[in-house]
């Protein structure tokens, strides 16, 4: 497969992953927000909602991986995991603008609200 293939493969994948994805908000979207149920999960579990996310990301991961060892198809799987990796950018991003850290300075504690975004490398 050359280049030019291999980016029309590459669109054709993405664009599929993004109806999927759009499909799927209507269905599984709390009020609108794409988000919301990775937060409120997150909230529920007393962790942060991007790793709600790198854990269904990880899962579709393992279920890949025994699909190929099984010969099953994994053009769906392909697709969410790709979801999932977007999900997690879009989570830390979210995140970024909300983040929250306790200082301590003598004997009294602030809370500093950053509005530098997380780098997402």
């Amino acid at each position: 497969m050359n280049i030019e293939e291999l980016v029309t493969k590459h669109k054709e994948i993405c664009q599929e992953a993004l109806n999927l994805v759009s499909q799927r908000n209507e269905e599984y979207a709390s009020k609108g927000d794409s988000l919301k149920t990775f937060i409120e999960t997150a909230e529920e579990l007393g962790t942060e909602p991007y790793r709600i996310a790198l854990v269904l990301l990880a899962i579709k991961h393992k279920r890949i991986v025994e699909q190929i060892k099984n010969r099953k198809p994994i053009r769906d799987s392909i697709r969410d995991l790709i979801n999932y990796a977007i999900y997690v950018e879009a989570l830390l991003e979210e995140e970024s603008s909300t983040i929250v850290h306790t200082v301590t300075d003598t004997d009294e504690s602030y809370l500093i609200k950053h509005s530098e975004p997380r780098k997402v490398y």
